[in-house]
């Protein structure tokens, strides 16, 4: 008998099928594309994608591959619809859940292919924690959008937990303190823990949009904000420890600067890689923080680094503002002194809060550079010394 054509299009991997599912195929691996049916190379696209209410007796729990741990945080199941049945890949959970409250139907989000394909069906849900349908983000995209969701929802009068959860979980996390609840609202929305949103937030500070516009064009990698990083907070305790609290002033100056240290940054990398291509014998030694080649992986923006706002940290009054080293008052005995007072001040402020190794480090890195500039104010003091006896 003559197969119809729509039996012809059906089309099962027998990678990990079932019995049943083999069975049911009418055409096989076997079937290969040709020069002549080139539309054969098309079969396992998405031809057509909707919301709609399914019957849930109607949605198959898809087996062949592990489910992830974590429920998920999805609206609605998603599910693939083949010719032989509705695959749920991800948000069993909900239809779970769903069953618990006596539903007999449940919104999905239906993707609709041409064929049956198992080892198309895995890899579909494999990918759909790791892989958007937009595809990857680059590091400072991050940082910009950060900035912009921030300052939008800080100075809006929505109520936040209409953009969180929703069912069972509406209003979930959420404590009632503005700035906490945003930063606890991004993290649901863009996937990431709060200690990560924090590293967005505070690598965007006192970057002009322009400058992060430039730095998303020329692909500045997570490596070179967080070498800047370090730089950027003893610049801007600088300055408001000599009294400058302008925002925009700090702005333009970090803005510039930023710049600057990004030209350095790529000739630095330049180097690494010639000293590296000239002696291969000799392997370059990266820091802990630092990923191969400077590029981001999928979690390389899960490591800790500023998490806290270093603006409400500077600013409250009566605490201990550094003085500026770069001063242009006359450089003394005395105000040496008081710079090392400061630095002594903070560095014990630093290590009695509960802070991490990593922090902690980090935050000695800082002074440490603060530090090497006083000792080239007290050896310029020496010799001028040296100079009047002789």
């Amino acid at each position: 008998m003559k197969k119809s054509k729509k039996e012809e299009d059906v089309l099962v991997d027998t990678i990990g099928a079932t019995d049943q599912q083999k069975e049911e195929t009418t055409t096989t691996n076997n079937s290969k594309p040709t020069g002549e049916d080139s539309s054969l190379l098309r079969v396992l696209m998405t031809v057509k994608r909707s919301l709609e209410s399914i019957p849930i007796n109607e949605i198959k729990r898809f087996t062949l591959f592990p489910d992830f741990v974590t429920p998920t945080t999805a609206e609605h199941p998603v599910i693939v619809r083949t010719p032989l049945e509705n695959d749920c890949i991800d948000g069993w959970n909900l239809i779970e859940e769903a069953l618990a409250d006596g539903e007999t139907e449940i919104v999905c989000e239906v993707d609709e292919v041409e064929v049956h394909s198992v080892a198309e069906n895995c890899l579909r849900k494999a990918g759909m924690r790791s892989l958007t349908r937009g595809g990857k983000y680059i590091y400072p995209e991050m940082v910009r959008n950060t900035k912009i969701l921030m300052n939008h929802l800080m100075s809006s009068g929505d109520e936040l937990r209409i953009y969180g959860h929703g069912g069972r979980r509406f209003g979930e996390g959420f404590i009632n303190n503005r700035e906490n609840d945003v930063i606890y609202l991004l993290s649901l929305r863009l996937g990431k823990d709060d200690t990560t949103i924090k590293n967005y937030r505070c690598h965007s500070e006192y970057l002009s949009d322009d400058v992060l516009d430039t730095l998303i064009k020329r692909k500045a990698t997570k490596e070179f904000f967080e070498d800047f990083q370090t730089k950027k907070r003893i610049e801007v305790k600088n300055e408001l420890g000599s009294g400058n609290l302008s925002v925009n002033r700090i702005t333009e100056m970090i803005s510039k600067l930023i710049l600057e240290e990004f030209e350095q940054f790529l000739i630095e990398q330049e180097n690494k890689k010639a000293k590296k291509g000239k002696s291969p014998e000799t392997p370059i030694i990266a820091t802990p923080d630092a990923t191969e080649e400077g590029e981001p992986t999928d979690d390389d923006d899960d490591d800790g680094d500023e998490q806290e706002n270093p603006i409400a940290v500077d600013i409250i009054p009566g605490s201990s503002d550094p003085t500026p080293v770069n001063n242009e008052a006359p450089v003394t005995f005395e105000t040496i002194k008081l710079q090392i007072i400061n630095v002594s001040k903070r560095i014990v402020d630093d290590v009695s809060k509960e802070i991490s190794l990593d922090d902690m480090r980090k935050r000695l890195q800082e002074e440490v550079l603060t530090i090497t500039k006083i000792l080239a104010q007290i050896e310029a003091q020496i010799e001028a010394l040296s100079g009047e006896k002789k």
